[in-house]
């Protein structure tokens, strides 16, 4: 471990305590050059009063290019990865070291849930009511700028919580369904739209994207919606 990234690792700690983020997230490099212990680490989630440099924060060894940032459920977002030719393309930010390397690299090619018998039975499910299609002011919250609720670094939403409310009501059900790689359904629909409707930060360079896409995110108690890309 170098001094001078040791210190860089501390700084960042004092950025994050000021700014005063209560968890924060390990980001390894998604290429074949990234150590093992990096790669096991990746995704790993922290309390910010457990961040120690060189044992629960990067630097972890000589040369490490891992790094830190704030944490926030259900955050939206894609992160760079790089291929054996050397150009970078992007997968979503929830895509973790140890998946990557199962989809793009072992098998070398995207896998895809392609049964539109199960596709076909969720959507009608939603138009059917068995999901409650009210927008949880809560959940919501933490994506409108006005609201309590809200934390500076989220993606958020330009319009109000009852336009919000509208293009759940018009859209749910005739979005992009996708399952993860255990074969579920993870409760979100892709939809776009013919207008902007919010800005999705990205939750690691912090570049935000005025977008007119959204995630409707399905629950018992509600839903609300978020900025995509």
């Amino acid at each position: 471990m170098t001094e001078s990234a040791f210190f860089a690792s501390a700084s960042r700690k004092d950025c994050f305590s000021d700014l005063e983020v209560e968890k924060y997230e390990i980001i390894a490099t998604l290429d074949l050059r990234t150590s093992n212990i990096c790669r096991e680490l990746d995704g790993k989630v922290f309390d910010m009063k457990d961040y120690q440099v060189g044992v629960t924060a990067p630097p972890f060894h000589c040369r490490c290019r891992t790094t830190t940032a704030p944490w926030f459920e259900d955050e939206e977002g894609y992160r760079a990865a790089k291929g054996e030719d050397g150009k970078t393309y992007y997968v979503p930010s929830s895509m973790k070291y140890n998946e990557w390397y199962e989809k793009y690299v072992k098998h070398n090619s995207i896998l895809e849930i392609k049964n539109s018998a199960i596709i076909d039975s969720i959507k009608e499910d939603i138009k059917n009511g068995k999901y409650n299609l009210n927008i949880h002011d809560g959940k919501q919250g933490k994506h409108l700028k006005e609201h309590n609720n809200y934390i500076e670094g989220r993606s958020y939403l330009t319009i109000t919580k009852e336009e919000a409310q509208e293009l759940v009501n018009k859209h749910a059900g005739n979005g992009i369904i996708k399952f993860n790689r255990s074969g579920e359904w993870d409760k979100k629909e892709l939809i776009e739209v013919d207008k902007n409707i919010g800005v999705n930060v990205n939750n690691i360079t912090g570049e935000k994207t005025l977008t007119n896409k959204f995630k409707i995110h399905y629950s018992k108690t509600g839903t609300h919606i978020v900025p995509a890309l």
